[in-house]
C-alpha cells in the first residue's frame, strides 16, 4: 500500500519539503499566513514574509507550503534565491525559466514568447514560493504583474530586506520576530 501511495503522489508531484524536526512555535505562525491567504483566495496574493537571518522565515514558508500545495495545480519553491542569482549577470531569466518549467512543466523554445506563457500561467491557481530574496531585480521579470497569474494563486516571498517587499506591493508582510524566552521555552 505504502509503494502505492509513494508512486501516486510521485506523479501528482505532492512532495513535501523537508522542515525542523520540532520547529519551535512554528504552527501560530503557519496558522496566521494561512488565514490570510484564505481570506483573500479570490486574487492573485503577494505574501512577503520578513526578518532578520536565522529568524525562521525559510522554515515557516516551507511549513505553509507543505500544508496548502495540494490546492494548486502548479507550485514551485525556490530556495536561497540571493546565493544562485548573480546581479553583475543578472541571471533572472535563468530562474524566471526554472520556475515556469516547475509549474507548468514546459521549457522555453525558440518558438515560445513570454506572452505564451502568460496565458497559461494565467489559468491556472499557482503556489510560488521565492526564498532569500534581496534585491528587486531578482523579481522584477517574475513578479511585475499581477495579471499574469491566475486567480487564486499565491507567490511567498521571504526576504531580509522590507523594502524589496514594499517596492513590490505585496498585499501582506508577516514580520518573523525573533522568539521570546517563553516561546523558546
Amino acid at each position: 500500500m505504502e509503494v502505492i501511495v509513494s508512486r501516486v503522489q510521485t506523479k501528482l508531484d505532492y512532495a513535501e519539503l523537508s522542515i525542523t524536526r520540532f520547529p519551535v512555535e512554528l504552527e501560530s505562525h503557519v496558522e496566521k499566513v494561512i488565514g490570510y491567504i484564505e481570506n483573500n483566495s479570490t486574487k492573485v496574493c503577494m505574501i512577503g514574509i520578513w526578518g532578520m537571518g536565522g529568524s525562521g522565515k525559510t522554515t515557516l514558508a516551507k511549513a505553509i507550503y507543505n500544508r496548502i500545495h495540494r490546492l494548486f495545480i502548479g507550485k514551485s519553491f525556490v530556495e536561497n534565491i540571493r546565493e544562485v542569482w548573480d546581479p553583475v549577470i543578472k541571471r533572472n531569466v535563468d530562474l524566471q525559466e526554472y520556475i515556469l518549467y516547475d509549474v507548468l512543466k514546459l521549457k522555453f523554445g525558440l518558438k515560445n514568447t513570454w506572452r505564451d506563457f502568460e496565458k497559461q500561467l494565467s489559468r491556472r491557481k499557482l503556489l510560488i514560493v521565492l526564498d532569500d530574496v534581496n534585491e528587486l531585480g531578482q523579481l522584477q521579470n517574475l513578479c511585475e504583474s499581477r495579471e499574469w497569474f491566475g486567480q487564486g494563486t499565491v507567490i511567498i516571498i521571504t526576504t531580509r530586506d522590507v523594502q524589496v517587499l514594499n517596492e513590490l506591493k505585496v498585499n501582506y508582510v508577516y514580520k518573523m520576530d525573533v522568539i521570546n524566552e517563553i516561546e523558546s521555552l
